[in-house]
């Protein structure tokens, strides 16, 4: 059965296995990629998956009928309003390998199918995906509202509204947080999204210009490849504290005190800062396969293992680092817990030797305060570089952003540019956008800020105004539009970590899990 309309209602007899897929009408159409005839689903009857596991599934293809290309990576389905006839206690689910996510709360679940050719061109269909159901035994019926969600020729991040949730943005939890405690072996499970679990400390979050979502979790470092739903340990052990000496300490040798932030300069070289180790280390992709801690090797480049004011040579001390940024493969900004700001750089040579890298502090008098010269910072917790000589500070216990140089300039970018503690929840233009508590921070490749407060998620456009993308709840929920929320992690913490993706998605980690915050697009002419 097909249907026009890039949102449609599927009902589904299930003695039958006869299936009616029609156009969604109304208010929920705005829901689709686009308003009008884009998508069509090409649905086949209901048949058994599983008799054993009471699994039945659909064989479904989308085709494009748009008069130009559409999806970037993929064309994902989003699915919601699940509802069997006659009702139950027991809720029906969808159970792909890749796409039962969710917290249990208002979980929509998804399939991606991915454009391995690039976009779905118009007038062509995508090959067939099965749609696995675990149906409740007695169900007669059931139904479901689909809505298909693509990226554009260029990245479209979500947009933000005036201190609500965005009516255009999806949250989805892609991995739900561990209830077990941090240090234990069973605090992160690695497989498939849909079976493993994040570790309660996960504090950091980059994503790779290939897609590929690195994490820093506790004692270790995960990798998460969205295309094929696994997440992976790629270097230490939840269960086992230690430092890396020397370089080219293998992945599945390497032990980390407490690792707090990423940073990725290429999908084969990353940084991540050791807090309490007072060190941060270079991983490096050396074997075929990215998932596996067998491929990857660890080098210590910064810090000597005992805290210090870095001194602008070699071999340097660094004080405990939190936020990390990197600006090409040879600079690196990060924050510290004495709120100082920090410049690192490798002239040249090897990256792995410790020789070739020199440290200093641009930024941050000491004692705490929020003035620009002398510069001083209270609690910062993360940053982001816009460029090898200048980034851009989550100044958290100040409730504002700041830009600082690599010659030390401070300026206030959103928030209040007078000394002081000025917190508030105000979307609007930047001198007057208040905020509280900043936590996260990301940048998009159109230089849209992203910052986490106590309030939500906050968007500050190119041209300085701030809006939200997705208010905060606890305990958040996933969904569209106002029904989905992000949460922090306690009263003190809003999300932990931020990362824009290439094709626009938003990742962040909040106690939920690791979350996924996707823009449904609506027709220009919609």
């Amino acid at each position: 059965m097909t249907a026009g309309e890039g949102t449609a209602v599927f009902r589904v007899d299930v003695g039958t296995g006869k299936v009616t897929v029609t156009p969604l009408t109304g208010e929920a159409t705005k829901r689709a990629v686009m308003n009008g005839r884009v998508i069509t689903f090409n649905s086949s009857p209901l048949t058994v998956e599983n008799a054993s596991l009471g699994t039945r599934a659909l064989s479904v293809q989308l085709t494009n009928n748009l008069n130009q290309p559409i999806g970037n990576e993929y064309l994902r389905v989003v699915l919601s309003s699940l509802r069997i006839e006659p009702a139950s206690g027991t809720a029906l689910r969808l159970v792909n390998p890749l796409t039962a996510y969710g917290t249990g709360d208002g979980t929509e679940p998804y399939i991606d199918y991915p454009l391995t050719a690039g976009p779905l061109a118009s007038k062509t269909t995508t090959a067939a995906l099965p749609w696995v159901f675990l149906v409740p035994a007695g169900t007669q019926r059931f139904s479901f509202i689909a809505t298909v969600e693509a990226a554009t020729a260029s990245p479209t991040p979500p947009l933000g509204a005036v201190q609500v949730t965005h009516p255009r943005t999806h949250i989805q939890t892609v991995i739900v947080r561990s209830l077990n405690a941090p240090t234990a072996t069973a605090s992160q499970q690695d497989g498939p999204a849909r079976t493993a679990t994040l570790n309660q400390r996960t504090n950091g979050i980059d994503v790779a210009p290939d897609g590929a979502v690195f994490l820093s979790s506790h004692r270790t470092v995960r990798r998460y490849d969205p295309r094929t739903g696994q997440i992976t340990t790629i270097a230490g052990d939840p269960a086992s504290s230690g430092e890396v000496n020397g370089s080219g300490v293998p992945g599945t040798a390497a032990r980390f005190h407490d690792v707090s932030s990423v940073a990725v300069a290429r999908p084969d070289l990353i940084y991540v800062a050791d807090t309490y180790a007072c060190r941060i280390y270079l991983l490096q992709l050396s074997g075929a396969n990215p998932a596996a801690a067998s491929s990857w090797t660890v080098s210590h480049i910064l810090g000597t293992g005992t805290p210090g004011t870095p001194n602008g040579a070699a071999n340097s001390p660094i004080r405990a680092p939190l936020g990390l940024a990197v600006a090409g493969e040879r600079t690196l900004w990060f924050v510290d817990l004495v709120n100082q700001i920090n410049l690192a750089t490798s002239a040249g040579g090897t990256l792995s030797n410790r020789a070739n890298w020199v440290v200093r502090v641009v930024g941050g008098a000491a004692g705490t305060g929020s003035t620009d010269s002398p510069s001083r910072f209270n609690a910062p917790w993360d940053l982001v570089a816009t460029s090898s000589t200048e980034a851009i500070v989550a100044d958290r216990a100040n409730h504002k952003l700041r830009r600082i140089t690599a010659a030390g300039v401070v300026t206030t970018v959103a928030g209040s540019a007078t000394p002081g503690f000025e917190s508030g929840y105000i979307d609007g233009p930047a001198s007057t956008a208040r905020f509280a508590f900043l936590g996260a921070i990301a940048r998009d490749q159109a230089g849209n800020l992203y910052a986490a407060d106590r309030n939500g998620l906050r968007r500050i456009s190119s041209s300085g105004e701030v809006s939200t993308i997705a208010r905060r709840q606890s305990p958040p929920r996933d969904g569209i539009g106002a029904s989905a929320s992000i949460g922090g992690i306690d009263a003190v913490y809003p999300a932990l970590g931020l990362s824009v993706a290439p094709d626009g998605d938003i990742w962040l980690v909040d106690e939920a899990g690791l979350r996924r915050i996707s823009r449904v697009l609506t027709s220009p002419t919609g």
